[in-house]
């Protein structure tokens, strides 16, 4: 996540509500304060994954489980975890995607297949023979 630009959250004031402003705008850019409340946690995540964070990446920055993330966020995400529209089905990463899971799909593994076979002769897929 270091490849992205700063994201603000403090404008004019340091609090809403409950919420420490400066605290979740220091654990969505640098490191998570100690100290922190649950719901100041939950809206520096929502935050993260607002602006494209993973769940793995938003629970590692927080110090969270991915669990959490998941329970907090159950609309945002798929079932696996993933952002909407991280992998297709009939593709490679489909394949890594389904073998994580420990699930079994035909057309991930023939996609993956080809894919193997097209590295290992020297072509792109789209030249393979």
């Amino acid at each position: 996540m270091s490849d992205r630009s700063y994201i603000q959250v403090v404008t004019t004031s340091t609090t809403r509500g409950p919420l420490d402003l400066i605290a979740i705008e220091r654990a969505v850019n640098d490191s998570r304060p100690e100290g922190m409340t649950m719901a100041e946690l939950r809206e520096a995540a929502r935050i993260l994954i607002a602006h494209g964070a993973t769940v793995s990446g938003v629970a590692k920055r927080l110090r969270l489980s991915k669990d959490r993330i998941r329970e907090w966020f159950p609309a945002e995400l798929r079932p696996g975890g993933t952002r909407k529209g991280a992998t297709q089905c009939g593709t490679p990463q489909g394949y890594r995607r389904h073998l994580a899971k420990g699930e079994s799909c035909q057309a991930c593994r023939t996609a993956a297949t080809q894919a193997t076979y097209a590295r290992r002769r020297g072509h792109t897929l789209g030249t393979a023979a």
